[in-house]
């Protein structure tokens, strides 16, 4: 017999009930994924991606505040989208904004990308929190935004 626990609704759920309800959210999610899957599978580029999902803005540069791991992960998981998807990573190209302490630490990240913006040192306030800087880079070098 499981445990019974109360929801933040207020109802009480036993460990089944939890299962079943966490099982039933995940195969949800696994269908729109699939159907999304789906869509984008047969895809010759991202205009035709977008054509076919219904949109109407292609995103072709991707403007990354960020640095670091994070900056990495992006970079590299829309590298394997892309590939996957098109069969080339290079659908998609990469800014990053890079502080005079990354290019000192010689960071992985700003080697990845196709477009480099130094950016002012020191604080977050500076540079990757600042998103007067940040949109403005972003229109400089016309990634999509806004």
């Amino acid at each position: 017999m499981g445990t019974r626990q109360e929801s933040l609704m207020g109802a009480v759920l036993t460990d089944q009930e939890k299962d079943n309800t966490d099982t039933d959210t995940e195969s949800e999610q696994s269908t729109t994924d699939s159907a999304n899957m789906n869509l984008s599978q047969g895809a010759a580029s991202p205009e035709e991606l977008v054509k076919r999902l219904g949109g109407s803005r292609v995103i072709t540069k991707i403007l990354i505040a960020n640095n670091g791991i994070a900056a990495v992960k992006c970079i590299r998981d829309i590298k394997r989208w892309s590939y996957e998807n098109f069969r080339s990573e290079r659908v998609i190209r990469f800014v990053v904004m890079v502080t005079p302490e990354d290019m000192k630490a010689n960071a992985e990240y700003f080697k990845m990308a196709d477009h480099v913006c130094t950016v002012p040192g020191g604080s977050n306030n500076n540079n990757y929190a600042n998103v007067e800087l940040i949109m403005d880079i972003a229109k400089e070098v016309l990634c999509a935004c806004c």
